[in-house]
């Protein structure tokens, strides 16, 4: 689940992407942010989804996003989130070691890049 280390190339959490600014639209990009950095949510690669499943989230075998994770710890955020927090002490993530260059520094600048002007 926590094996992915760096945002995948299409993430939208990736900021050097000008062609996929929008994207999300503000409303989602909200929603995705808020669930991950206030509510314990989990938040899968779209690279790891089976579409084909009624499975979702932990028990899916899908992994955890890279670039979201990324965003989390740039703000100083991730360990807000139960499933990150449980990772790095299970031992499953270390902090610091998702490739977070190209990712937003906080989840602003992430749901204005998608839509949203604050």
């Amino acid at each position: 689940m926590f094996k992915l280390k760096a945002p995948c190339k299409d993430c939208p959490f990736r900021k050097d992407k000008p062609h996929q600014k929008g994207w999300l639209g503000g409303e989602r990009a909200r929603e995705i942010y808020e669930n991950l950095a206030e509510q314990d949510g989990f938040f899968s690669c779209h690279k790891t989804v089976n579409y084909g499943s009624e499975s979702t989230g932990l028990d899916s075998g899908n992994k955890f996003c890279a670039g979201a994770i990324g965003v989390l710890q740039n703000e100083g955020k991730d360990l807000n989130n139960r499933n990150i927090r449980l990772a790095y002490m299970l031992g499953l993530l270390k902090k610091g070691e998702i490739d977070s260059e190209n990712v937003f520094k906080n989840g602003k600048d992430f749901i204005k890049w998608h839509g949203v002007n604050q």
